[in-house]
């Protein structure tokens, strides 16, 4: 099913690139591949900014993944890539403390902003949020949600 899902959503992204001439643009979560083949880039869409895996952490962009010899390692994960600029760029230094989810919303906005609208655009924008680990941001936990008991529910509310 997973494989399926893919290869449909690979083909659905490529037409409206190369049918239909609109801008594909990806933030967030990628989560769909590691290796070269199955980066944004190379599945249809003209620039990416985010994590190539599904979870990271929130403030520090680090997840573990398995190495040849299948030993747990570190490794820091956020990206900003650009077909147009030829460039797929390791940001993670940079943004090393913001909340993956404030960067997201800002370059989300930031694309709209700039985006020349005689050009359709698709914006795909997965937020890595309701994944582990749960890094709320404390001024949301502070200020909302406040009738939730569960201190666990109401940091994953937030």
């Amino acid at each position: 099913k997973s494989a399926h899902r893919k290869q449909w959503y690979q083909r659905r992204v490529r037409v409206l690139s190369e049918r239909y001439d609109y801008s594909v643009r990806g933030i967030g979560k990628w989560h769909l591949g590691l290796k070269k083949p199955h980066l944004p880039l190379n599945r249809g869409f003209h620039s990416f900014y985010g994590c190539y895996n599904g979870a990271i952490d929130h403030l520090s962009h680090r997840t573990w993944m398995l190495d040849d010899k299948d030993n747990m390692v570190p490794l820091k994960d956020f990206h900003d890539d650009d077909l147009y600029m030829n460039s797929t760029l390791d940001i993670s230094s940079e943004v090393e403390g913001k909340h993956s989810t404030d960067l997201f919303s800002k370059e989300a906005v930031r694309i709209i902003e700039s985006h020349d609208g005689k050009k359709p655009m698709f914006l795909m924008l997965s937020y890595t949020a309701p994944h582990s680990p749960l890094q709320p941001i404390d001024r949301i936990v502070q200020n909302r949600n406040q009738h939730i008991e569960s201190s666990t529910k109401r940091q994953y509310a937030a």
